[in-house]
């Protein structure tokens, strides 16, 4: 927790959304009165003095141990201080907010997805918590089908869940045009010593429980820009890499880690706001992924995607559909060997608008919907609230 600021109390609102760096942006899309909402940022954090010493004060006098973080006790008495009638949040699997309604059971908690869960089923200190406390919600939005089923038969106590798409995605116009023919590689970097990844290892566990080196993870990278640059000359196609980048300190950065792999010689691109972003990739021909949630909103948005699942180190969560279709399909595949992946990217790169609206209605518990300017999930959401 990283403490920015000191204030002497917070005024009552209707809605109290946590974890600014995400549900901001969520509660943008939403017919919401802006007047109404108190934003909680829990990353950098403003310590309302005057509600937390009342709070500490209560827990006290009631000898209440049933607190124990120092979060929790922040996180309850700007809860307290709120008083809201919901509490938002878009990080739809944090088992703090799962764990509201243990003290607050009248207010209502609304979960909204912010990008595909990793894992579709409980983890090991989830199944603990849910020993020990009550995992409920009133509402969670989840992106597809197939995960709205997942909160329902995962034990959690989830009131009314609704499949809405992504809802960033959804609120962005479609860019009209003509259509690019490039082909574009969603690169899937995060920060690390990539000139010694094998020394540095990271937090994902493979099937054995043990931590994976960064060198394992994005070591693939060389396989799959090797194979798509190789196709592209072969089929006279352009070939593009989109990086995760935000900002030019950022670009610099996975330009340097390109340059590492030996592929600083293929053009790069980023954008530095999300409309940039989905109306650039609505003009491209094509686009690779390997399992990243954007590449499944640009599926959504009618984009021919494919989705190359080499990091099925995690599980079958990391293949498309999360396993319910197999480990390879029309569109995707887990396979590292090359004379299976060429045919396919061939295949891939010559469906037809009428292969594509077939596959939209095949896979469509997998498929985010795409809910134009979230009219339907507004809709939802206002009952939801009324």
């Amino acid at each position: 927790m990283n403490i920015t600021n000191f204030k002497w109390g917070c005024g009552n609102y209707r809605i109290l959304v946590l974890d600014e760096r995400h549900s901001t942006t969520f509660v943008k899309k939403m017919n919401l009165d802006p007047k109404e909402i108190f934003f909680l940022n829990m990353h950098s954090l403003t310590i309302y003095i005057f509600p937390l010493i009342k709070f500490i004060f209560k827990k006290i006098m009631k000898r209440d141990p049933s607190i124990k973080s120092i979060k929790a006790v922040y996180l309850l008495s700007i809860i307290d201080a709120v008083n809201p009638s919901f509490i938002f949040s878009a990080s739809d699997n944090n088992k703090n907010y799962w764990c509201l309604k243990n003290h607050y059971p009248r207010k209502r908690v609304f979960l909204f997805q912010n990008a595909l869960r990793g894992v579709t089923e409980l983890k090991a200190r989830e199944r603990l918590y849910l020993d020990e406390e009550k995992f409920e919600v009133d509402y969670v939005f989840t992106m597809t089908e197939i995960e709205r089923e997942w909160y329902i038969k995962s034990g959690l106590n989830v009131m009314q869940t609704h499949a809405c798409g992504s809802i960033k995605s959804n609120e962005i116009d479609l860019s009209s045009g003509a259509q690019g023919s490039t082909l574009v590689y969603l690169l899937q970097y995060k920060h690390h010593d990539y000139v010694n990844p094998d020394q540095q290892s990271s937090r994902y566990l493979n099937e054995r429980g043990e931590f994976l080196s960064y060198e394992e993870i994005y070591g693939k990278n060389i396989l799959v820009l090797r194979v798509l640059e190789d196709f592209c000359k072969k089929n006279s196609i352009d070939f593009q890499i989109f990086g995760r980048a935000k900002d030019c300190e950022t670009a610099v950065e996975e330009c340097a880690y390109l340059r590492h792999l030996g592929f600083g010689h293929i053009d790069y691109i980023f954008k530095t706001t999300e409309v940039e972003t989905y109306q650039y990739l609505d003009k491209t021909g094509f686009i690779v992924t390997l399992s990243s949630t954007l590449g499944h909103e640009m599926l959504s948005r009618g984009k021919p995607v494919f989705f190359w699942g080499i990091q099925h180190w995690a599980g079958k969560d990391q293949i498309f559909g999360y396993g319910q279709f197999g480990v390879r399909g029309e569109f995707w595949t887990i396979d590292l060997d090359l004379d299976s992946v060429g045919p396919l990217l061939s295949r891939f790169v010559a469906y037809t608008a009428s292969d594509w609206s077939r596959f939209y209605q095949k896979y469509a518990t997998v498929i985010l919907p795409l809910d134009t300017k979230n009219m339907r999930f507004n809709q939802v959401l206002q009952r939801a609230m009324s």
